[in-house]
């Protein structure tokens, strides 16, 4: 008995597209309600990304790790610098940002890291991690949380027990969250059931490389996870792939960018991955090709 299984070959090509020649490190590339490219950088910037180059949006003194868009075109800042989600006044960059988010039960924030906005529901994800530098091996302070936007409430999903949490992704149908957990080498699943309860375990422990970073899921269903490494180690940074099972299926090397901070799909382009690396601060363009490879499995009946 002999059974044909088809499945995806995934290819990845790349370009540099821009340099941040400002004194801040770039992350979280993104785009905004229009499409429009941004990322954000170390220094209190938002940066519009054109044919141009990067051009200063907003700036105040900060230091900005994430960022995203609602569908009304106004955004939220990880802000590690003040411990703290804002709401800028890109308008007038004089104006105190809003803190919509600053401590939990009335203890300060360790320091937001990224931000992720569910397209069906008013739920802002966030990664509390505190400072890249100041975190430690073995010791695990850091917090995935929730806000509910509309009666702006918080609920930690994951409170004082994660090693470094930085990148996260949504899953299709938005009742799966992937976080990295950087300093540990791995992806944890937090599954939501209907009634509202939560789940977590490990999707996949790395070995090599510093630790797993940004994430960004695919809509075919594939998880890129950026895997960060120490430049006088290794000085290429790699993409790593992971199929729903949370079977490694792909690594891609990228020469120069051990250092990999941001990942984003464009919209309008779902094969076009939008990266971001702080050790020669590029913005990379990474453009995903699926092919189909046919396996032929037999089988044996005695």
């Amino acid at each position: 008995i002999s059974q044909m299984v088809t499945s995806d070959k995934i290819e990845i090509t790349f370009d540099k597209i821009a340099c941040f020649d400002g004194s801040g490190l770039p992350y979280s590339p993104i785009e905004d309600k229009g499409e429009r490219l941004y990322a954000v950088t170390s220094d209190g910037t938002i940066y519009e990304i054109g044919a141009e180059g990067p051009v200063s949006a907003y700036h105040r003194d900060g230091r900005y790790t994430g960022i995203v868009f609602d569908s009304e075109g106004g955004c939220f800042i990880a802000d590690s610098e003040a411990k703290a989600i804002i709401c800028p006044d890109r308008a007038d960059p004089s104006k105190e940002p809003a803190k919509v988010v600053h401590d939990y039960d009335g203890e300060e924030l360790l320091g937001p890291h990224s931000l992720l906005l569910s397209k069906s529901s008013s739920t802002l994800f966030f990664t509390d991690s505190g400072k890249f530098e100041d975190a430690k091996f073995g010791v695990a302070k850091g917090s995935v949380f929730a806000v509910d936007l509309d009666v702006n409430v918080l609920k930690p999903i994951l409170y004082r027990c994660l090693s470094l949490p930085t990148g996260m992704a949504l899953n299709g149908k938005e009742n799966i969250l992937y976080v990295s957990e950087t300093l540990e080498n791995r992806i944890i699943k937090i599954v939501f059931s209907p009634t509202g309860e939560c789940h977590s375990s490990i999707f996949y422990q790395f070995a090599g490389y510093f630790g797993p970073t940004a994430l960004a899921m695919h809509s075919k269903g594939f998880l890129f996870v950026a895997r960060y490494e120490m430049p006088e180690m290794n000085n290429v940074g790699l993409i790593s792939v992971l199929n729903e099972k949370g079977e490694l299926i792909l690594e891609k090397p990228i020469p120069q960018a051990p250092q990999i901070t941001g990942l984003w799909f464009s919209k309008d382009h779902p094969d076009t991955l939008y990266m971001t690396e702080i050790t020669h601060n590029f913005l990379y363009k990474l453009r995903i090709l699926f092919k189909q490879k046919q396996t032929k499995i037999i089988g044996f009946h005695f």
